[in-house]
């Protein structure tokens, strides 16, 4: 798309929320039947604009403009930091600048200061000395801090559960599944290297389709595959990653045998493959049904196709 035309569309989406607000704002401003009850107006912004509750704060005081404000531009900023790290991890296969523990750490910060602004200890924008603690803001900042707080096991390598998918991928092992400590050594982008491992070791190959940016993926492997039962399955195979979303050529060779042999490049997908390609089961998308995923894992056992000599 030229850059022209991507100018008059951002200008016009600009124009279409500048009035819809207005219109809120004149019919809330109106007593009677003529006004936009609270949840029509959330409804309404939704719609017309990406940040619903910054057009809410707007609408119900300046003060609250300003503070959606600032806290909408916290949260892109850590969209932004996942998003550049990712992108390194596409270009570079690793992350000499943007490191984990430096992403993690801005998140505990921004998250921080965000909590201690909406507290009242930052004196910024749309927090004024003599303004009241609601309790509506108190709680919104406790939560703030509270997030914070349980960042923080992240930079010393804890398993951080459901936040796995939201954080910036890790790459160390601690983080990452776990599956290294558990003696489940993972290739990457080394397909025909696991295919070799597999004839050699008598195994079928286990064949993560994944991303680098991909929070479904992320999910999987860090909750997923760390569970007992799933972990004991997974020792069975030989294990490789295949990045399709990268940059790199290894990406691209990577989306291209997925796109011919299944049909799909859609990720996270898994599929198990015998030393000569031949495809034994596949699952794809994310689940948090352990007993399913472990059924898929344990189906060729099940169909008399050995694993191991």
């Amino acid at each position: 798309m030229p850059i022209s035309e991507y100018r008059e569309i951002r200008f016009d989406a600009v124009a279409l929320r500048a009035a819809l607000q207005a219109r809120l704002l004149e019919a809330n401003a109106r007593p009677g039947p003529g006004a936009v009850p609270l949840a029509g107006t959330v409804v309404a912004a939704s719609v017309a604009r990406a940040d619903p509750l910054q057009l809410a704060l707007e609408i119900a005081s300046p003060e609250g403009a300003e503070r959606g404000s600032i806290l909408m531009e916290a949260v892109e900023v850590a969209a932004a930091l996942k998003f550049l790290r990712a992108g390194e991890l596409n270009l570079l296969a690793k992350a000499d600048f943007l490191t984990y523990d430096l992403v993690l750490g801005m998140y505990v910060a921004l998250t921080l200061l965000c909590g201690l602004y909406l507290l009242g200890f930052l004196r910024m924008e749309g927090v004024k000395p003599e303004d009241t603690l609601g309790a509506g803001r108190a709680l919104t900042g406790a939560l703030f801090l509270v997030f914070a707080v349980s960042l923080l096991p992240g930079m010393f390598g804890a398993h951080m559960g459901e936040l796995e998918a939201y954080i910036p991928a890790a790459t160390r092992t601690a983080v990452m599944g776990g599956a290294e400590a558990k003696g489940q050594a993972w290739l990457k982008d080394d397909y025909e290297g696991a295919l070799a491992r597999a004839r050699a070791e008598g195994k079928l190959v286990f064949v993560n389709f994944t991303g680098y940016a991909c929070t479904n993926c992320h999910w999987m492997k860090a909750n997923m595959f760390t569970r007992p039962e799933i972990a004991a399955a997974l020792s069975k195979y030989v294990l490789v990653d295949l990045y399709t979303d990268g940059a790199d050529a290894a990406s691209r060779r990577n989306q291209q045998l997925q796109e011919s042999r299944f049909q799909t490049v859609a990720i996270p997908h898994y599929a198990i493959l015998d030393a000569n390609e031949k495809v034994q089961a596949s699952f794809v998308g994310l689940t948090k049904d352990a007993a399913e995923f472990l059924a898929f894992l344990e189906s060729p056992a099940r169909k008399g196709i050995p694993e191991q000599p």
